[in-house]
């Protein structure tokens, strides 16, 4: 399936489990552990979260989640922050890792996060980001699971780090200046006849055929491409004939094409790079670079609010 980051309230969103950051002891505080216990029914949410006892920081619990629009509610402690030297980091790994396996056990199809202790313990948002996206996709390289994390729209994040800087000053510099990409003054470079796919092949068949060509298996391509099983056989199918720019995307960066090749993909199922549309030109930065982790993409896209690759 696939990885989503929404801004939305968690008790809204449906998914076979939602995870709440649990206190240790079997009550319920502030924030969104609050608020999970009373979308659910506090009484009844307490009284099973009382039948589970105290929890350690990093360990995950289910329980039923009776009125919210899930079948269970994965409890979990995330840890105090106090410098970043504590361990804190690691603790928050292990929440994730701890609720991915709870949910592989109850055989959830999908489940909703929180940014785990991020509220009343602290957690600085940026890194914590950063930590839920690593262990996802580290997950979803080896199973088949809807994730969406879910954050508050009010909340803003300044992500650290090269990359982001440098997408910064790329975005606004030609967007100011209204500068062709690199990636778009090469466009017009035709590929050679044996390096690509034949002339008039689908955009369908392309994928299929750069796959063949590289070497790759579907399912590796699917999964980088962050879309499910069933996405990608109605693209083998031809059943998808009009697909999303953000899906084709997708399959240019897990195909790790180069920009050439990529900006061939896109023109075969009707799509161009715009110099003048911010989602565009943080495309063609990740191609002229041959970036193709597209979790670090849709974390840069997720920043600027555009829509994220895959499904």
């Amino acid at each position: 399936m696939a990885f989503r980051i929404v801004r939305n309230d968690i008790t809204k969103v449906k998914a076979d489990a939602i995870v709440n950051t649990a206190n240790p002891e079997p009550t319920y505080a502030e924030g969104t552990d609050r608020a999970v216990y009373e979308a659910a029914g506090a009484e009844y949410l307490l009284a099973e979260r009382e039948r589970i006892g105290k929890l350690n920081v990093g360990q995950a619990a289910p329980t039923p989640a009776f009125a919210l629009p899930a079948k269970y509610v994965i409890h979990t402690v995330g840890p105090e922050w106090i410098d970043g030297t504590h361990g804190e980091a690691e603790a928050l790994r292990t929440c994730y890792q701890s609720c991915l396996d709870v949910a592989l056990e109850l055989d959830c199809q999908s489940v909703s996060f929180p940014l785990i202790a991020t509220g009343v313990c602290g957690f600085p948002r940026p890194e914590a980001l950063k930590i839920a996206v690593t262990v996802i996709s580290e997950f979803l390289k080896e199973h088949e699971m809807k994730i969406i994390l879910v954050v508050y729209d009010s909340e803003a994040f300044v992500l650290s780090g090269d990359v982001f800087a440098d997408v910064d000053a790329y975005v606004n510099e030609r967007m100011a200046a209204g500068e062709t990409p690199e990636v778009l003054e090469k466009s017009g470079a035709e590929l050679p006849e044996e390096g690509r796919p034949p002339k008039g092949m689908a955009w369908q068949d392309a994928i299929l055929w750069w796959i063949e060509k590289k070497g790759f298996t579907e399912t590796e391509v699917y999964r980088r491409a962050n879309v499910g099983a069933a996405t990608f056989e109605n693209v083998k199918n031809r059943t998808t004939q009009d697909p999303k720019k953000m899906t084709v995307a997708a399959f240019v960066f897990a195909l790790r094409l180069s920009p050439t090749e990529g900006l061939d993909l896109m023109k075969r199922s009707g799509f161009r790079i715009s110099y003048i549309n911010k989602f565009d030109l943080i495309i063609s930065y990740f191609l002229e670079h041959e970036i193709y982790d597209i979790f670090i993409i849709n974390l840069t896209l997720f920043d600027h609010r555009q829509p994220l690759l895959g499904e």
